[in-house]
């Protein structure tokens, strides 16, 4: 039996899309549903409902679903485990938020290269809420974000928390220097996106000094504009001192001693633990390198 059809089988079924499946595994909408009539002509049983919407497990589906899992990660598992690196193909989706981006990504990708020369990394840059919706729906293999997103059938491996520091422009007159987020007046915050670990903790400090956040919170999802926004003297931000310290050193951007703290930068992996594909597990183990070695340095 070609396990090629069985794989297409468990991601149609996954995904509950050809289309989807066609675009998981780099192929056609017309080679995915070649591949799961040639499966279901050799079983002699049919697999799946398909209707104009969403694509269902029959009955015998469902038996065939559990059973080809176990088969694909095993001949998945034995791929990886013997082959030369050089034969390790194919692609690994990762969604990653902008701060991994401009920190510790470039050594991961040299670890990747190191360790799978001819392994794809398809990358897709987001919030973190909206990565973990992609993993959930079975877009990605795998999410690096901020946060656990502790829930059934997923993994997580923490790697790493980074120290933050509120700072703001040189430009930014205050009366005095702001020991409290209360010392700030009507100044503008600039956040992360909104529902991202960050921006909650954030609200949550906001709130319990009654200060509105309605119009007092700028969000984005990218780490360059909330810096840009800062230097220009639009805002300030709770940032990670780590990326900041060269503009804090060259003077473009200044702490400010307030005191209260945010809910901790903790970035964690997180894959999918319904089946046993051995790939995930691996490149979240290579983040936790690419991590510690940066944090260390």
């Amino acid at each position: 039996m070609n396990t090629r059809f069985l794989e297409t089988f468990v991601w149609v079924a996954r995904l509950r899309s050809f289309s989807a499946a066609a675009e998981r595994l780099n192929s056609t909408q017309a080679a995915i549903s070649n591949r799961i009539r040639a499966l279901e002509a050799e079983l002699g049983v049919k697999l799946l409902d398909r209707n104009s919407r969403s694509v269902t497990l029959t009955r015998e589906g469902r038996v065939a679903f559990a059973k080809a899992q176990r088969i694909v990660n095993l001949a998945s598992a034995f791929v990886l485990d013997v082959s030369h690196p050089d034969a390790i193909q194919g692609s690994v989706s990762i969604g990653i938020i902008d701060t991994i981006i401009h920190t510790w990504f470039p050594d991961f990708a040299k670890l990747m290269r190191e360790a799978f020369p001819m392994l794809k990394l398809s990358l897709t840059v987001d919030a973190t809420p909206k990565l973990y919706q992609q993993l959930q729906h079975g877009e990605l293999d795998l999410a690096f974000g901020v946060g656990s997103a502790a829930s059934d059938g997923f993994y997580a491996v923490e790697l790493g928390t980074f120290d933050c520091v509120w700072v703001g422009s040189p430009a930014s007159r205050f009366s005095s220097p702001p020991t409290s987020i209360a010392d700030i007046e009507d100044c503008p915050i600039v956040s992360y996106s909104v529902g991202s670990v960050p921006d909650q903790s954030l609200r949550a400090l906001l709130g319990r000094h009654a200060i509105p956040s309605e119009n007092r919170v700028f969000n984005t999802n990218s780490l360059p504009t909330i810096i840009h926004l800062v230097r220009e003297g639009v805002g300030i931000a709770y940032l990670p001192e780590c990326i900041i310290r060269p503009l804090i050193s060259s003077k473009e951007l200044i702490l400010l001693p307030i005191g209260e703290k945010l809910a901790p930068m903790t970035y964690h992996a997180i894959y999918a633990g319904h089946h046993e594909d051995p790939l995930p597990e691996r490149v979240a183990a290579i983040a936790r390198v690419a991590s510690s070695n940066y944090l260390n340095g």
